[in-house]
Parts: C-alpha cells; sequence; structure tokens
C-alpha cells in the first residue's frame, strides 16, 4: 500500500511542475529509454545507478564528529530519466516517469 500512495504523491509533484530528489533504498524495477527511439530495457535501479558515468564531481570537507576525525569525501553524482515501475504485487499497472 505504501507503493501506490508513493507513487501518487509522485505523481501530484510532477503535475505541480515541481521536480524531487529520491534516496533509493530497496532495488526497484525501472524502465529505461535508451536514445529517441523506442528501445526500452527494464532494469533495477541500485544496477543502473551503479552502471551510469558520472556527470561531476565534488570533494568536501567532513568535520571532526566525536570519535571521527576530520577528513574528505569524494562526491560523484550521475543521473537518468527512468519509469519508476509498481511492485506486481501492488496490483496497479501504471508506472511515474522521475528523474532519479
Amino acid at each position: 500500500m505504501i507503493d501506490l500512495f508513493l507513487h501518487t504523491l509522485l505523481q501530484q509533484i510532477r503535475l505541480q511542475g515541481c521536480d524531487f530528489l529520491i534516496r533509493a533504498t530497496q532495488d526497484r524495477c525501472v524502465q529505461v529509454k535508451h536514445g529517441e527511439e523506442d528501445n526500452e530495457e527494464v532494469t533495477r535501479l541500485l544496477q543502473l545507478a551503479r552502471s551510469l558515468s558520472a556527470q561531476d564531481s565534488r570533494i568536501k570537507d567532513l568535520p571532526r564528529l566525536h570519535d571521527r576525525p576530520a577528513r574528505q569525501a569524494f562526491l560523484q553524482i550521475s543521473w537518468s530519466k527512468i519509469a519508476l515501475l509498481l511492485p506486481k504485487n501492488e496490483g496497479a499497472l501504471c508506472k511515474q516517469t522521475v528523474e532519479a
């Protein structure tokens, strides 16, 4: 039921013309369109994310925190337009296109 609620919420956000960022913890099925062709592929979200080339990178200074020393983190960001598919057990056939 939560997935159906999430998809409905995302649909309403898109109708408002807003963008959003989703932090994924579940390896959901996604549909990816390649190029201008109608060539679509269904894959797993985390597998897709790991396969994308970095679009940008930054070095972030992290301060000392409790017993952890100060350090630097090297961050890379990438993105792709996908269709986030509902799990089959939700009983719905709709999909919501999101940028992730």
